[in-house]
């Protein structure tokens, strides 16, 4: 059996460094790979959850909405509606809102009103949810009699 020589030697630890040193990279490569795939899955599902959170407040505008125009129209049948702009602070979010009320006077039934309302959350001109609502209140009879 002959001994390897120092030339040898030192190229068979050269070429085992080197192979070391691929695999290291190999290594550190699938990590990255993984680690990004893990920030890309986080981000989508944290998108969906605040997208998932602004729908919702949309429609808790337009409930308040209704809300609001039932009140308006049995305190005053003249009620027209309104336009709603809600600060970040009163809604106790990061983002405010806007809500537009829209009331119109049925010409068969005097004692009913059409109201029409539009919820936009956050109220940015692009990056928006808006729902609309359209439905009929009616006025009770003894509204402004006492």
């Amino acid at each position: 059996m002959s001994r390897p020589t120092g030339q040898t030697r030192n190229a068979l630890a050269h070429r085992r460094r080197a192979v070391a040193a691929l695999i290291v990279l190999l290594a550190i490569a699938i990590a990255v790979v993984v680690f990004g795939s893990l920030l890309k899955t986080a981000r989508i599902a944290h998108r969906a959850g605040t997208d998932e959170a602004a729908q919702a407040q949309a429609e808790w505008l337009i409930e308040s909405a209704i809300e609001r125009a039932a009140r308006k129209l049995a305190d005053d049948p003249g009620y027209r509606g309104e336009t709603w702009n809600l600060s970040a602070k009163q809604l106790g979010l990061p983002e405010k809102g806007l809500v537009v009320i829209t009331v119109e006077t049925s010409d068969d039934q005097s004692n009913e009103r059409a109201v029409h309302i539009r919820a936009d959350y956050p109220n940015h001109p692009h990056d928006r949810y808006r729902r609309s609502r359209q439905l009929t209140i009616a006025i009770p009879a003894n509204t402004g009699e006492e």
